[in-house]
């Protein structure tokens, strides 16, 4: 199976024989930079242990913060007491 986005190729199966030719094909007719093991694709980090395979976003999360500049705000459990009470009014603004 062959998954593109882009100009990015996921080639995944369970022939490794099928896999090496499909490679050697796509070779000849387009230059192909190989990554090995895919580890980051479309904002998705990819784990591998023995037994599973853990997905998460946390890169593309810390990249936000990084680029929003907050990764060094001071954390709140509640961003609002939660005893507050709002009031409506009839005014408008």
């Amino acid at each position: 199976m062959v998954h593109i986005y882009v100009d990015d190729l996921i080639i995944k199966g369970n022939n490794g024989e099928v896999i090496s030719h499909l490679k050697i094909t796509l070779q000849h007719h387009f230059p192909i930079t190989k990554l090995g093991s895919l580890k980051y694709f479309h904002r998705i980090e990819m784990v591998v242990s023995h037994k599973r395979l853990f997905l998460n976003q946390r890169k593309y999360v810390l990249d936000l913060l990084r680029g929003a500049e907050i990764m060094n705000v001071k954390l709140a459990s509640t961003p609002l007491d939660s005893k507050l009470k709002l009031e409506t009014t009839s005014e408008r603004l």
